[in-house]
């Protein structure tokens, strides 16, 4: 058997915890941009097709 069949991962730090719990908020923070930008441009192309219905 390898040495590696019995090595266990250490748990993080608290400290890589950290980073880590920070790198996912900031995903999260850019795709909720990402999503906010394509609605704001959604609503603005739609708005010259409803002011031409009127």
């Amino acid at each position: 058997m390898r040495f590696n069949e019995f090595f266990e991962p250490k748990p993080p730090t608290p400290e890589q915890t950290r980073v880590k719990a920070l790198q996912a908020q900031a995903d999260r923070a850019k795709q909720a941009v990402k999503v906010e930008k394509a609605k704001q441009a959604m609503a603005k192309a739609q708005k010259p097709a409803a002011l031409a219905r009127q």
